[in-house]
């Protein structure tokens, strides 16, 4: 939930200092790592948390408290404009999938070329109310609504309260979320009592804008969703390091497609040997990608995304980065694929695909799942042979708790690798 520190960071971008918001959902070793890594010198938190997380023991250098500022806005204490338009304004750290996270640098350029576009396409007003669940430094949701002249309500991503909310306050017309909150307020709305359901499917279908990304949205997911409140989910595609990049048209939303370029972005795909196509690394330019020269993650002005698409007729679909590609027996098979294809059962709550080394096909496919009751590994089976050909169907399923995320609800799948599960079935 927003502190005062929400509007001290707004207060930042308009000094000489950049800013930088930290989730209390961090481990330890994440919050020292980011302290450490972006060299902060002046932390505004609530004195419990600085407690909590050793802050003072895991940096040198300026610290205060609220207790010691005793009521001084944070423009008093840090003092002067900028001097230069492009310097940094805001630095936003990786969620940290494909390593440790890696902070980005985010100037006035960026700030304005991400709000201006998005709020032409996503049609923002001053008459819009947007109930926030995402971590503070998510552009799209906070800052756009504030460039207009919209409300900004917060609710913890619990759905018992963002169901709450929403039926509390009338305002409210608009929400962005991650693919695991929508799917936990489908559960949620499936646990209501009919006539409780009703209230809410009424409710929602007077929303202007429901948008998901961070991750590929489940079709089975988007399809409950529209079949609840009559609204198609707007989704999207950005990274840190680049803002936002591709969108679903407003008019025209497609279920697994992540749409078209942005105004003045520019996409190319490529496949391993650089030569463009339909099929490979997505790679972007334009105004909104982070100011670097780094040759690991540039070629030629080109922003190396890591992640692989194939591009259609309904704009680009996302495959996965290379974690999400298993290479198994000679072929290359998509764990997004085939984790959509798997939630269409009933029984499977959650799922996620890897690849483990194996000594014959070089990467095996194993399926770890969260279940509900009266799921048997045979039954599963039979149903993969139904939906994929033999080569896709998992050579194991672990069953757990829990899948484990990061603070943007993604599956992370190293973690992943490293867990029995439960139960266990090999092939």
């Amino acid at each position: 939930m927003p502190t005062d520190n929400l509007v001290n960071g707004l207060c930042c971008t308009t000094t000489a200092y950049a800013f930088q918001y930290f989730s209390k959902a961090l481990y330890f070793s994440e919050w020292k790592h980011m302290l450490w890594d972006s060299q902060i010198s002046i932390v505004l938190a609530d004195p419990n948390v600085m407690s909590d997380y050793k802050v003072h023991e895991s940096i040198s250098g300026r610290y205060l408290s609220y207790g010691i500022i005793d009521g001084l806005s944070v423009v008093e204490i840090v003092g002067r404009k900028a001097k230069l338009p492009d310097a940094t304004k805001l630095v936003v750290y990786t969620s940290g999938t494909t390593g440790k996270p890696k902070g980005v640098p985010w100037n006035a350029t960026m700030l304005e070329y991400q709000v201006n576009t998005l709020c032409d396409a996503w049609r923002w007003s001053k008459h819009d109310c947007i109930l926030h669940v995402l971590p503070l430094h998510h552009i799209h949701a906070l800052i756009c609504p504030l460039a207009v002249g919209a409300t900004v309500r917060f609710s913890t991503p619990k759905p018992a309260d963002i169901i709450n909310n929403i039926m509390s306050d009338e305002t409210i017309t608009v929400f962005m979320s991650v693919p695991t909150v929508y799917t936990r307020l489908i559960a949620y709305y499936k646990t209501l009592e009919k006539n409780e359901q009703l209230k809410v499917s009424c409710r929602l279908k007077r929303f202007r804008l429901f948008v998901c990304g961070s991750a590929p949205l489940p079709k089975n997911v988007f399809r409950e969703w529209e079949s609840i409140t009559c609204h198609k989910i707007l989704e999207r595609y950005g990274m840190t390091e680049t803002g936002m990049v591709l969108s679903n048209e407003y008019d025209k939303r497609v279920c697994g497609s992540v749409g078209y370029p942005l105004k003045n972005t520019l996409i190319k795909i490529v496949d391993e040997e650089g030569k463009e196509g339909a099929s490979g690394q997505l790679m972007v330019k334009g105004p909104g990608v982070f100011q670097g020269n780094n040759e690991g993650v540039f070629e030629n002005g080109w922003f190396k995304t890591g992640d692989q698409v194939e591009m259609t007729t309904d704009g680009v679909v996302i495959k996965g980065r290379p974690i999400d590609i298993i290479k198994s027996g000679g072929y290359k098979i998509s764990a997004i694929e085939l984790e959509n294809l798997l939630v269409e059962n009933p029984l499977i709550e959650e799922c996620a695909i890897v690849g483990m080394p194996d000594a014959e096909m070089g990467e095996k496919v194993v399926c770890f799942y969260k279940s509900k009751n009266g799921l048997e590994i045979d039954g599963l089976r039979e149903f993969c042979l139904e939906k994929m050909g033999n080569y896709k169907i998992p050579k194991e399923f672990r069953r757990v708790k829990e899948l484990p995320r990061n603070v943007m609800g993604k599956v992370n799948k190293k973690q992943l690798k490293e867990l029995k599960g439960e139960d266990e079935s090999v092939e």
